[in-house]
């Protein structure tokens, strides 16, 4: 289970055509997207304005990061609208096939689905569509690649590089844009001095070098390594690591989420 998101699950209907089997799908859709995620919904689809007034409140109040937008049947387009306004999060339409054995047209949520991704395209929203029911293996694994990530992005967004020393001189296919990385994800780049590493190294203990070689024998073939290369490696991982406590730490103190990522480059 994705536990560093909340999701937002709603499922809008209309008078026209058949709401209370829209309802009932809805609450078994609920039931499966529970196992996946912590799940935010009303307890019934959105008919009418209350309902929706509710939804809205509900999912402000838990500060959703996410929502799946299930089209019971064909929905009031006006209620549609206005939710769509309150919210600036990933969304997944998700429209669901008529009931097995009806001749007649039961739900028309596939119709009612053409209309919700079309108004979300136009409104420049980003969002995803899925069409099956709640049982459909391949549906509800859309829904967790989905759901994956959003989670994904969120810990980015709560994340910082510690990039330490630089590319070599020349090396500019190997550079990055660094403004960029972070408009695009939200992740910070703390840069770190090879001076800080070498201090960070000169104080790691023997005994953390000797374990870090031995963790590294059991994982690798190592048969072109020298004995003074095991020694560097032992002390630049456990460096790493110290490097990275440290700026977690600081972070801790101003109040503010902190995740390391260290990645050497230099010649």
């Amino acid at each position: 289970m994705n536990d560093n998101i909340k999701l937002g699950f709603l499922c809008f209907a209309g008078e026209d055509f058949d709401h209370k089997a829209a309802g009932e799908i809805f609450t078994s859709s609920k039931e499966e997207l529970t196992s996946l995620v912590e799940t935010v919904s009303h307890q019934a689809v959105v008919l009418k304005s209350e309902d929706l007034q509710t939804t809205i409140k509900k999912f402000q109040q838990h500060q959703i990061d996410c929502i799946v937008l299930q089209i019971g049947n064909f929905p009031n387009g006006q209620l549609v609208m206005k939710f769509i306004q309150n919210f600036n999060v990933p969304m997944v339409v998700w429209a669901v096939p008529e009931p097995k054995g009806q001749k007649d047209l039961k739900l028309n949520s596939f119709c009612g689905a053409n209309m919700v991704t079309s108004t979300l395209y136009k409104l420049n929203k980003c969002y995803k569509f899925v069409y099956g029911s709640f049982d459909d293996q391949q549906v509800l694994k859309k829904l967790g690649e989905f759901i994956g990530s959003v989670s994904t992005a969120k810990k980015l967004r709560n994340s910082t590089i510690g990039l330490v020393g630089y590319h070599t001189p020349g090396f500019n296919n190997i550079a990055f844009d660094e403004l960029k990385l972070s408009k695009k994800t939200g992740v910070a780049v703390h840069h770190i001095d090879l001076s800080e590493l070498k201090a960070a190294m000169a104080e790691i203990s023997p005994e953390k070098i000797s374990a870090a070689i031995d963790e590294l024998k059991c994982q690798v073939s190592l048969n072109q390594m020298k004995d003074e290369d095991f020694q560097i490696y032992g002390q630049m991982f456990n460096a790493f690591k110290l490097l990275a406590k440290i700026k977690i730490q600081v972070r801790a103190i101003n109040g503010m989420r902190y995740t390391v990522l260290c990645g050497l480059q230099c010649s």
